[in-house]
């Protein structure tokens, strides 16, 4: 009729222990990791130059939907017109920061997934 199987509810405290320590040990990753796996391709020197123009469109997005939302706030009749560039230099804005953190850590440590082993294609 039942499951001989007996089923276990609650972990030991130790485990709860081990489980947090390994979360603190591994920091957050923004960068989804096969992006990361191809970012470790780029070399380290171009990576830089890639993290500070990307960095750069980031900031020039943010400005542009800040001033595109205050031209949208103070001539209320132009709002239907600027939704959608508010919402593609918002894309662009993330996907650049995105690509900025990401070469920014290839080429502060080295490799984008935190790996300090070399990669050889």
């Amino acid at each position: 009729m039942g499951s001989v199987a007996v089923r276990q509810f609650f972990t030991s405290r130790i485990d709860a222990t081990e489980a947090a320590d390994n979360e603190r040990n591994n920091p957050m990753k923004i960068v989804p990791t096969p992006i990361a796996q191809h970012i470790d391709r780029v070399e380290r020197q171009h990576s830089l130059y890639i993290a500070i123009s990307t960095g750069l469109l980031a900031f020039w997005s943010i400005y542009r939907v800040l001033w595109s939302i205050y031209l949208a706030v103070t001539y209320d009749f132009i709002f239907g017109s600027l939704v959608f560039p508010i919402i593609l230099w918002a894309v662009i804005g993330v996907v650049a920061a995105v690509a900025s953190i990401g070469f920014a850590t290839r080429y502060l440590k080295g490799s984008a997934t935190g790996s300090t082993e070399t990669n050889q294609v």
